[in-house]
């Protein structure tokens, strides 16, 4: 819900650089079966309401961007040209954070692809 939420700031592209991690985390758990089983599962519809139920409570002044179906936030609207803007980030700033092999920057344009594929799916 994070990449959703920081779709509509001010500074959405500013916003979701600085969130690259969340990107990353994805991509990585997404590797995982368990977790790749989770995302095609009824469970993810049902989480991702929850979430965005107490949300609503959360951010009591700040919450416009829920009205709006998930699919439709920037980074899972358009994911390949918003790519273009978060790569560089990921190649430089964020590589130096990873210990090990950085996951090749396709495959974190492939896992937005894959999200707003499976979250298309959700009834809002």
């Amino acid at each position: 819900m994070s990449l959703i939420r920081f779709s509509y700031s001010e500074d959405p592209i500013t916003s979701l650089k600085n969130k690259i991690r969340h990107i990353y985390d994805l991509n990585q758990l997404l590797l995982e079966e368990e977790f790749l089983n989770f995302l095609y599962s009824h469970y993810f519809d049902d989480m991702l309401k929850t979430v965005a139920k107490e949300d609503v409570k959360s951010f009591k002044n700040n919450n416009q961007w829920l009205k709006y179906h998930p699919v439709k936030a920037l980074i899972f609207n358009d994911p390949t040209n918003i790519w273009k803007y978060l790569k560089p980030v990921y190649k430089k700033e964020f590589s130096l954070l990873v210990y090990g092999k950085l996951p090749d920057e396709k495959q974190l344009l492939a896992t937005l692809l894959l999200l707003k594929k499976r979250l298309d799916k959700i009834k809002w």
